[in-house]
């Protein structure tokens, strides 16, 4: 029994920090480098947090946005698609703007919780925390 036991704890000690299958969780991600590198606000609330939630194999993606002196959040109504392996997460968001459709890439390393989204402006690395069940998720939308 003594033996299972150290066998488990070091296989265990050796999992990947999103090892599970995504569905039911979240993730809250912040982009420290973007506040670092300019003082307009806008920019920094847009850019610098995001968050996903993954369920029934779909990513909803989160962001904030400044409208005026008030911050609202924007999330995608069905979210996207995900594919996963053992090393990663990703998936294509796509939006629909009075401009046309935009589509942003996002791939999230399983291992090390950086997440990477790409867009035709810029690409961006978030650190990212995982929200194991929905209604901390939540709670860490609202602080």
């Amino acid at each position: 029994m003594r033996k299972f036991f150290l066998i488990a704890l070091i296989l265990g000690c050796g999992t990947p920090a999103f090892a599970a299958a995504p569905d039911g969780k979240g993730l809250f991600c912040t982009d420290q480098t973007i506040a670092d590198e300019t003082a307009d606000i806008d920019l920094v609330i847009g850019a610098k947090f995001i968050a996903f939630w993954f369920d029934q194999g779909r990513a909803s993606t989160t962001k904030w946005q400044r409208r005026n002196d008030e911050i609202i959040l924007r999330s995608s109504p069905t979210g996207s698609n995900y594919v996963t392996s053992s090393d990663e997460i990703g998936w294509i968001s796509t939006t629909h703007t009075k401009d046309g459709t935009r589509e942003e890439t996002y791939n999230i390393d399983r291992k090390t919780l950086v997440a990477k989204g790409i867009n035709p402006r810029r690409t961006q690395e978030f650190a990212c925390e995982i929200m194991p069940e929905k209604k901390q998720y939540k709670q860490k939308l609202a602080t």
